[in-house]
């Protein structure tokens, strides 16, 4: 008789409160447009009253140089924003200012200066207002299914146009659709890229610089649910979320994973 045994899981909330959890929380288009309103889409006024929430809560913002240096900071969040849409200078930028936030700014290089997207000025006005400018490789293709060269070129080409820009050297990266791999994560580091935020759903205790894990806020994400996040609660079920959405994806092709993540999130706007 095949014997199961279960090891109990340490409770979050009691983790919470000893304050070992680094949150990264990932935005991507933050705007109020009809035409916007993906899943992903969250409206400036929800922004706002997130930010305001942040600093309610025990948790602070995090110091991107300790970070960087693997040194584990207590209670900390970062926020970042994928993909370089121009909404990061229409709204999420002033929100920021008001708020006196500062956020992490992964960007799509061989989108600059397209309709819609950032301009290579606009990247400069992000860096120089304190923001961090990270990568997102050049095209904004998957990175796991090239070859070593391949990947060379997208991460040489992005680092590359982004020093130009800022005039610094990119330190953080974010694979596109979090797809990585081993040979993605060592032409990483061998660039130079110190930390790399995957799209894996969860919390960092401690961190691991080269797989640190987000939560994905969507327009769904309301005050109540992230409060509950930052009480360190609902990790558990965050994370079973995740895997079986890992599971399905394995079990269906791409195409049918997009059609069915469009009929159970379609792009109208909900009340």
């Amino acid at each position: 008789m095949l014997s199961i045994s279960f090891r109990r899981v340490p409770d979050l909330d009691f983790v919470a409160r000893l304050g070992l959890l680094m949150l990264f929380l990932t935005y991507h288009k933050v705007s109020a447009a009809p035409a916007d309103q993906d899943f992903y889409t969250v409206s400036p006024g929800q922004l706002s009253e997130h930010l305001a929430l942040l600093k309610k809560h025990r948790y602070r913002p995090g110091d991107l140089d300790a970070l960087l240096a693997g040194k584990d900071e207590e209670s900390t969040y970062f926020l970042t924003f994928d993909d370089g849409t121009f909404d990061h200078v229409a709204h999420v930028l002033p929100l920021l200012r008001e708020s006196g936030e500062r956020g992490i700014f992964f960007i799509p290089t061989a989108k600059l200066d397209r309709p819609g997207y950032l301009t290579r000025a606009q990247v400069r006005e992000l860096s120089e207002a304190g923001h961090a400018i990270g990568c997102h490789s050049h095209e904004h293709r998957r990175l796991d299914t090239m070859t070593d060269a391949q990947i060379e070129e997208q991460l040489g080409t992005s680092l590359g146009i982004l020093r130009e820009i800022t005039g610094r050297a990119c330190l953080l990266f974010a694979p596109p659709g979090g797809y990585s791999s081993a040979s993605v994560r060592r032409i990483a580091a061998q660039r130079g890229l110190l930390a790399v935020r995957t799209m894996a759903w969860g919390v960092n205790r401690p961190a691991r610089l080269d797989a640190l894990e987000c939560i994905p806020i969507n327009r769904a994400t309301t005050c109540a649910q992230l409060g509950k996040i930052l009480d360190g609660r609902g990790f558990g079920w965050l994370k079973a979320l995740y895997v079986g959405k890992q599971a399905l994806k394995s079990l269906i092709s791409p195409r049918s994973y997009e059609r069915m993540r469009s009929f159970l999130h379609p792009s109208n706007p909900r009340d």
